[in-house]
Parts: structure tokens; sequence; C-alpha cells
């Protein structure tokens, strides 16, 4: 019997659990990667166009 499986090739629960928690966790960390540089990406496009609303601006 090779390690890791149990009666007829089954994977046993801890070890499936273990895969699951994993792919959460995984999961969890991408979707707060995603919207920290979303949240980044707005906030530093509102300043760009102030920025270039300033620059663009004609003095008489």
């Amino acid at each position: 019997m090779r390690r890791g499986l149990g009666k007829a090739g089954t994977v046993r629960r801890r070890e499936a659990g273990q895969a699951l928690l994993e792919f959460t966790i995984m999961l969890a960390m991408m979707l707060s990667v995603f919207f920290t540089l979303s949240i980044l990406l707005g906030v530093l496009d509102g300043y760009s166009w102030r920025i270039l609303s300033l620059v663009g601006l004609k003095y008489p």
C-alpha cells in the first residue's frame, strides 16, 4: 500500500481536507492581493488626473 492512500486507492480524509484548506488559503490570499491592487490603482488613477490637470493648467 502506498503512503497517503487508504483502502482501494482512495485518499484519506485528513489529506483531502489539508488540500482543501491549502486551496482555500491560497484563494483568500490571491483575492486579498487583487483587491489591494485594485484599490491602489483607483487611488493612483485619481491622483494622476489631479497632476495632469495641474500640469495642463494655462496661466494668462
